[in-house]
């Protein structure tokens, strides 16, 4: 027969082995935190490498650029150059948004250079 006290251990191990067990068979999946650095423009504009670098420092590990590729640039920096300060800090870009409808924007080839997987087109104005 089953005691209260007998359940009760019995219970307390099982719990803890299947606690153990989850942190030894998890998977080790990344949990991103995103930031659009548009939330930040004003510094951005300013100082973007020490603006990224904060960041990442506060807690953030990958954003997303929304950006006119009129320059070419992003934030002032070359695609290899802003793909260096993103690894320096720790942050990942697996996509951005590109504004089609502007006429100023030139698509090029940036994105391979960064690394990024997605490209999303803005829709077409009405």
């Amino acid at each position: 027969m089953t005691t209260r006290r007998s359940f009760v251990k019995s219970t307390a191990v099982v719990s803890a082995g299947l606690l153990i067990a989850l942190e030894l068979f998890a998977s080790a999946k990344t949990q991103y935190i995103g930031l659009q650095p548009f939330t930040v423009r004003e510094l951005m504009a300013i100082d973007p490498i020490n603006t990224l670098a904060k960041v990442a420092k506060i807690g953030f590990n990958s954003i997303e650029v929304g950006t006119c590729i009129e320059t070419e640039k992003f934030y002032g920096m070359t695609p290899s150059t802003f793909k260096k300060t993103l690894n320096d800090n720790g942050l990942n870009m697996f996509s951005s948004h590109y504004m089609l409808a502007n006429p100023r924007c030139k698509l090029k080839e940036p994105y391979p250079t960064t690394g990024k997987r997605r490209l999303m087109m803005l829709p077409l104005p009405d």
